[in-house]
């Protein structure tokens, strides 16, 4: 990962610290004492390295000179709980101030009846990371779950344009042409989990954007899949870095049944990967960007994929505790009936 190019040019901040082990005031009550632990917010807490990113992202602050920042744990927190809840700048931290479930998961002791800051630290500190500093909080949700979900051997790559003021042909009777940003968007073909999300300055044909795409998977994961399976917007290339490209075509006259059944089962499952579109454009702030230049499509981009993923791990976490606790349920109910049972056959005998 690369230094803040232009710190030199830049306010320079001093990296500031989370207290661990802070001095409670005896007024105040601490945020563990009446919240409840199993929540999801709270456990997918427990499952993200704070530490490791404040460590990666240390190096675009200074060591020893300026004003002490917000510390990285409160506001990337920040950054995924309005990327997740889809809400604004402003509007993130009044519900933060509200809730005392975003005030643990972003590290705060204590409730706190103030804004974690100024909703314009927010633009501030998004410039400062940049692209490269954007993808390593998409690589945080992406790290949130198992390695055999996120380097399966198979994922969907389809490309989608996003409101800016270039002009792309888009080939289709419909709508031949929009005026948009061109992103490429990559998840696995089973687990769901987005990743890869990268946004273009040009306009490039589909095919061109494999090679990058596929490279930011690689780094996201820690390993190349085996096969990517594309629409036909993206023709002209059979492999790219060693993974194979599928498009749908007419099969060869010498595939068997079941060859033919196999691919149509991929491009099949090829299509799951539009509704996740919808739900990063509509759920997930970017159906319009709001961040200014190429810098700010980039950094858009990776924080709507970080957000699907989180908000993915929040939903999982919730079903589970749910299950368990039917589960707990039914072993009561059951053991109940058996003393019910158990005493009305004691009454007969004593009878």
């Amino acid at each position: 990962m690369q230094g803040y190019p232009e710190i030199g040019l830049k306010p320079c901040k001093m990296l500031g610290k989370t207290d661990k082990t802070p001095q409670l005031n005896m007024y105040q009550v601490p945020l563990i004492q009446f919240i409840d632990k199993t929540h999801e917010l709270c456990r997918v807490a427990e499952q993200i390295d704070w530490d490791g990113l404040e460590r990666d992202l240390s190096e675009y602050y200074c060591v020893d000179n300026g004003r002490p920042s917000i510390p990285i744990r409160k506001i990337v927190g920040v950054i995924l709980l309005k990327r997740a809840y889809n809400e604004s700048d402003e509007s993130v931290v009044d519900r933060w101030k509200e809730n005392p479930y975003w005030q643990y998961f972003c590290g705060e002791v204590t409730f706190q009846h103030e804004w974690p800051f100024d909703p314009t630290e927010l633009v501030k500190f998004q410039n400062r990371m940049g692209q490269q500093g954007m993808e390593r909080i998409l690589k945080l949700s992406v790290d949130l779950f198992e390695e055999k979900e996120i380097q399966e051997k198979r994922v969907l790559v389809v490309s989608l344009h996003e409101p800016d003021v270039r002009c792309i042909t888009k080939g289709k009777e419909a709508k031949k042409y929009e005026f948009g940003n061109k992103v490429s968007i990559v998840k696995t073909m089973k687990s769901g989990i987005i990743v890869g999300a990268l946004s273009f300055k040009e306009n490039l044909y589909d095919a061109d954007t494999l090679d990058p795409q596929l490279q930011q998977v690689e780094r996201l994961t820690g390993k190349l899949p085996e096969t990517a399976i594309t629409d036909r917007g993206y023709r002209g290339k059979k492999r790219v870095l060693g993974v194979e490209i599928r498009i749908p075509g007419k099969p060869k006259n010498r595939a068997t049944n079941y060859e033919k059944q196999k691919a149509r089962k991929y491009f099949k499952a090829r299509a799951g990967i539009e509704p996740v579109i919808g739900h990063v454009k509509h759920d997930h702030r970017m159906i319009t960007n709001f961040l200014s230049g190429t810098q700010g499509d980039a950094i858009n981009t990776l924080l709507a994929a970080a957000g699907f993923n989180f908000k993915k791990m929040l939903r999982r976490i919730k079903a589970e505790t749910i299950s368990f606790c039917q589960y707990l349920q039914r072993i009561l109910e059951y053991n109940m009936n058996i003393k019910i049972s158990s005493m009305e056959n004691q009454w007969v005998f004593q009878g």
